[in-house]
């Protein structure tokens, strides 16, 4: 049943976002290099698996914390979507329509628990994947050419930090 949910939260993204970001027609290319492409679309993969994740546990959590974490993550997640979609469109960086296969896999298998079980894996999950988010921001904030990339980069961390501070309490109670 949380899978037909989380298939249904799936589509839904695709049809509040669209399949992926495109580069417009007729977009002048950017000036970005590898590390600021590698950035655009993990943090695009990411912000989706985290908009996926976060309304499973909204609806599915048992601990009160996981819910609110989970509704949390959907409403700051869909924001910073959007932020680095309109990037790498400025940017003309193609970005992909789904998490990586990686995240799907541990989205998939975290949605499969329940009750106390789930809470546990759900916030382990979060814990990985705001940690996996922090180390992207900070190699592209090191390494990245453009601009407005290492900008977008710079602007999700305190978001991405206040999330794995949240996530670490949370694993204290639940």
């Amino acid at each position: 049943m949380r899978l037909n949910r989380m298939l249904t939260v799936s589509a839904l993204v695709a049809v509040m976002f669209g399949p992926g970001m495109s580069a417009p027609a007729g977009a002048r290319a950017a000036v970005v290099n590898q590390q600021d492409r590698v950035f655009l679309v993990a943090s695009h993969q990411g912000d989706m698996a985290e908009i996926l994740s976060g309304a499973d546990a909204a609806s599915a959590g048992t601990c009160s914390q996981v819910r609110q974490l989970g509704s949390m993550l959907v409403a700051d997640h869909t924001r910073l979507y959007q932020q680095g979609a309109a990037v790498a469109d400025g940017q003309a960086v193609l970005v992909p329509p789904t998490p990586d296969p990686a995240q799907t896999r541990v989205v998939t298998e975290t949605a499969r628990r329940q009750g106390a079980d789930f809470d546990r894996a759900w916030l382990r999950m979060q814990e990985d994947f705001h940690r996996q988010t922090l180390h992207a921001g900070t190699q592209e904030a090191a390494a990245g050419s453009s601009p407005q990339v290492t900008a977008l980069a710079r602007a999700t961390a305190p978001v991405i930090a206040h999330h794995l501070m949240l996530v670490q309490q949370a694993m204290s109670q639940c």
